[in-house]
């Protein structure tokens, strides 16, 4: 039987800063045995996946022949196929789902030169590949969606500060994945793909981003996103994971004091890892209590509409729990 040489990557690596990659690897195509192989084990598990994700590092694995009947096979089943793509020719990802290229790669295989357009760019592609959409990765801009219906969509990066681009790329085709599996809101779900791939490229290497970082993520982009009520819980367990919070519970009808803007200052997070989280107690909170609670910057959280603090204390397991009681 043929040996196959798994690729070795060595990274040079100074001041946290990547200078160069050396790969050792040797580029085996696929024997038509093993292509039979994969094809009858994606056949057989057929009714275990919602969607094929086909990550193509050009190494001789992924034939045209076997992308072919991997696209053909999935399309007769209703099962999308997302391409993160390789090479100058996109045509042999013809028909898939979306393909998702990175600024340069999709720019080569335009073949419009250098100083065509973004849209043109896109169109070039989706017709080139029959795709039903076209995703491009453009690093620090962010990332933009075609359409066949020639819809473009844009949307802007979040990262707070490029360290290492490295597994960006497999970032946002992981999540991207995942969105389709979900049946997510494709538009949606990109500005998940965008923020999973910003918490990515602000670490050194490769790294795994967790839905707890994502959450967390969500939550500081968007002061709204603070305010919780009982069906919503989930997301704010996963931003909680490995946190030290901290639960102060107050009436809004005790109304805004001196006391209050004090106790929040005190109870207020002080270590990277801390968190502050106000409940309240009545169950019809004032709106503009409620904003302007929301608008503080010491506050991390806000539970409202909970069916009560020892049962929400029961679900996140707070460090600390306090209550201002009135006049206090």
């Amino acid at each position: 039987q043929k040996q196959v040489y798994t690729p070795l990557k060595n990274r040079l690596i100074a001041d946290s800063q990547q200078l160069i990659r050396v790969d050792q690897e040797c580029i085996t195509p696929l024997s038509a045995e093993l292509e039979r192989q994969v094809l009858r084990f994606v056949t057989k598990h057929l009714g275990e996946f919602e969607v094929i994700a086909i990550s193509d590092y050009a190494k001789g694995f992924l034939t045209k022949s076997l992308l072919s009947k991997l696209i053909d096979f999935a399309s007769k089943h209703a099962i999308p196929t997302i391409v993160d793509p390789k090479g100058d020719d996109f045509t042999k990802y013809q028909r898939a789902t979306l393909i998702k290229p990175n600024y340069k790669e999709a720019l080569i295989a335009s073949k419009l030169g250098s100083e065509a357009d973004l849209d043109a760019i896109g169109h070039a592609l989706l017709e080139k590949t029959a795709a039903e959409m076209l995703m491009i990765t453009r690093s620090e801009q962010g990332i933009t969606l075609f359409e066949k219906n020639r819809m473009r969509y844009d949307f802007p990066v979040k990262s707070k500060e490029v360290k290492d681009v490295t597994g960006a790329g497999d970032t946002v085709l992981a999540m991207t994945t995942m969105i389709f599996a979900s049946d997510l809101d494709l538009k949606e779900g990109l500005e998940l793909s965008n923020v999973a791939a910003s918490i990515a490229i602000e670490r050194l290497g490769c790294v795994r981003v967790s839905l707890s970082e994502i959450a967390e993520r969500l939550l500081e982009t968007n002061v709204s996103n603070k305010v919780f009520d009982e069906s919503h819980l989930f997301a704010l367990e996963q931003a909680l994971q490995g946190k030290k919070l901290t639960i102060l519970g107050i009436n809004t009808e005790d109304g805004v004091s001196s006391a209050l803007f004090s106790h929040i200052k005190k109870f207020s997070k002080k270590g990277r890892e801390e968190r502050l989280m106000i409940y309240l107690i009545d169950s019809d909170p004032d709106e503009h209590f409620l904003a302007l609670l929301s608008s503080l910057h010491e506050v991390d959280f806000i539970v409202i509409q909970s069916h009560s603090l020892a049962s929400l204390s029961e679900r996140i397991h707070p460090a600390e729990v306090y209550t201002l009681e009135k006049g206090v």
